[in-house]
Parts: C-alpha cells; structure tokens; sequence
C-alpha cells in the first residue's frame, strides 16, 4: 500500500515545490547515513534502481557525494517525469534511464542503490548480485517486513521509526 501510494503522490506531485521540500527534508538524513555507511565518494559511479517520477534520492546523492548518477526505472513516464524534475531543479549530470532493475547491468558500477518501492527486490538483488565486479557496494532500502531480504551486520535504523531501513552488501 505504500509503494502505490508513493508512486501516485510522486507522479501527481513531482514539480510541486512543498512536495519536494518535505522529500528532501525526509531524504536527507537517510542519504547522509547511507553515503557513509557505503563510503560513496566522488570517484564512484552510482546505479539507483527504482528512482520513481521524483528522483529526490539521487539528486541527493550526486549533490552530497559528487558521483557520477545513473538512475533507471522501468515506467518511462516516471523516467520522463524525473529528468525533468532533476533539470528543473539544477542536476543535469545525472543520467536516466529507462531500464527493468531485474535485467539491468551493474558491472559499471562501485555502488548499487535498490529502492524499497521495487517491486520484485529479491529478483533485482540476485540480478545485481551476479552481475556486479567484486567490491561493489550494494544498498538495500526496505521496509519493516523486509527485513528478511538481507544477512548484514552493516544496517541502519530509520532516524524516525527505529527500524532498519537500509543494509550495505559488499560483492566478495
């Protein structure tokens, strides 16, 4: 229910300033945690797989860390709809998309970000899993029933909730 209810509100609302504001005000903490929990660095080049038609966590990421962004997502309407929200906000460097998480190619990639909207994680995590080189970090954002997806020691609690939210992998 609230991945759909996500996927509405980011489609209707995408270019409204207040929406926004309460995105980053919510994104902006969980990214700051999440960049240092996978040491994200300006030398790396990241994938975020579900970037939805408000792609607030990847504008995030590339202004915080200075990486280089690449964001897909399987509704080319969303991919649309992001690209110009990312232009009318400033951050023309990132790259969109249009791609299926469960056949996308992370071996280009030194991090991996899954949104906990996917719709069929599991398969993007073996997806990305087999096909990321060795030392690629992997985040996973996922709700409170999700928890099962990942065997981390390295997870973090959401700062308003005080549940895990997101897990780091490392491809051994």
């Amino acid at each position: 229910m609230i991945k759909a209810l996500t996927r509405r509100l980011e489609s209707s609302r995408v270019l409204s300033t207040l929406f926004r504001r309460v995105y980053v005000a919510y994104y902006t903490p969980i990214i700051n945690r999440e960049r240092h929990l996978a040491n994200i660095t300006s030398v790396d080049r990241v994938l975020f797989i579900g970037a939805g038609a408000c792609p607030v966590s990847a504008m995030l990421i590339a202004k915080k860390t200075c990486a280089s962004v690449t964001a897909i997502d399987i509704d080319s309407a969303a991919i649309n709809k992001a690209r110009s929200a990312a232009e009318t906000h400033g951050h023309t460097a990132i790259q969109f998309a249009l791609g299926a998480g469960e056949a996308c190619d992370a071996s280009d990639y030194d991090v991996v970000v899954l949104a906990n909207q996917l719709l069929h994680k599991q398969a993007v995590i073996d997806r990305v899993r087999k096909t990321a080189r060795p030392g690629t970090r992997i985040i996973v954002r996922m709700g409170r029933r999700q928890h099962a997806y990942l065997p981390s020691d390295r997870q973090m609690t959401h700062p308003y909730r005080g549940v895990r939210t997101s897990a780091l992998l490392v491809i051994a």
